[in-house]
């Protein structure tokens, strides 16, 4: 039992100075390697975090991360995150744009000279790039080959601007020392309120040309009614003036009626006065007659 301890040691011992294999072929390793992978159907994945989450690590030099924003992976060195997606068939290089967090910026150009400048100035194109110039002027360089710049983010909150390059690196620089962080903030307030002012502007304007649309389709509404009872006014004076002149036909018709027949009674009542007189001398000469006949009778016996 007291042989336990030291054979535990001794293991630790050998296995502190042992070379790690893993995968396939575990036996087989190279004489000066301390580990290695090895295997036709797995593969290494390395530690996969985002561009925040990148930004916020500081490790040794020579650590590896996979970028998911970038879909890129990424290296530690010289103290900064440098993409290893290169385009070797075009030519490219690694950059690297370094925030010294002194007030100062060091850009490594294509050709591995470092130059660093003064972040006190900070120009806006006004076409979504900034120029950076120091005391001495722009910051110039130039390259071999053809540059796309993918993407540039001004964080407002942290000031950070985030540079990506097309196949290169991509690199954030604190902006919050600039003199002009200030002005910038006040520009981008002003375009806000502006924007404000705008949106407020045409929202008053809608307003007045629906309340003036309102105002026009109520007097079409009126001028409609206006003309509908102008319309029934006038139907109804022709309806009236339709119904006097029945009533003065009717009226006329039947004064004439009355007449014809106060005409027609008159004859009737001549013809039958006629007829009287007529049969009233009828009589009288018949009654001459007979008082003649009678005379001459008389005569005659005597």
């Amino acid at each position: 039992m007291k042989n336990v301890p030291l054979i535990v040691l001794l293991f630790l011992a050998q296995l502190a100075y042992s070379q790690v294999k893993i995968g396939d072929n575990i036996n087989q390793i190279d004489a000066a390697s301390l580990m290695e992978l090895e295997s036709a159907s797995r593969v290494l994945v390395v530690t996969r975090v985002t561009n925040a989450q990148m930004s916020a690590i500081t490790p040794l030099n020579g650590a590896l991360v996979f970028n998911t924003d970038e879909d890129c992976l990424f290296q530690y060195k010289n103290n900064v995150w440098t993409s290893l997606c290169v385009n070797v068939a075009a030519g490219e290089t690694v950059t690297a744009l370094l925030d010294n967090n002194d007030g100062t910026v060091t850009y490594t150009n294509e050709a591995g000279t470092p130059v660093t400048f003064s972040k006190a100035n900070l120009t806006d194109n006004l076409d979504g790039s900034f120029t950076f110039t120091n005391g001495s002027g722009a910051l110039n360089f130039i390259g071999t080959d053809n540059q796309n710049l993918d993407n540039a983010t001004l964080e407002e909150s942290t000031s950070t601007l985030l540079i990506e390059i097309e196949n290169g690196n991509s690199t954030s620089a604190d902006l919050s020392a600039l003199e002009e962080s200030a002005d910038i903030t006040a520009v981008q307030n002003d375009v806000d309120q502006n924007e404000t002012d705008a949106d407020a502007a045409i929202l008053a304007e809608t307003n007045r040309a629906t309340a003036a649309e309102t105002t026009i389709q109520n007097d079409v509404d009126q001028n409609e009614a206006d003309a509908d009872n102008a319309i029934a006014a006038v139907q109804s004076d022709v309806d009236q003036n339709e119904t006097d002149a029945d009533a003065a036909i009717l009226a006329e018709t039947n004064r004439a009626t009355a007449a014809e027949t106060t005409i027609q009674n008159d004859v009737d009542q001549n013809e039958a006065d006629a007829d009287a007189a007529i049969l009233a001398v009828q009589n009288d000469v018949d009654q001459n007659e007979t008082d003649a006949d009678n005379a001459i009778a008389a005569v005659q016996n005597d």
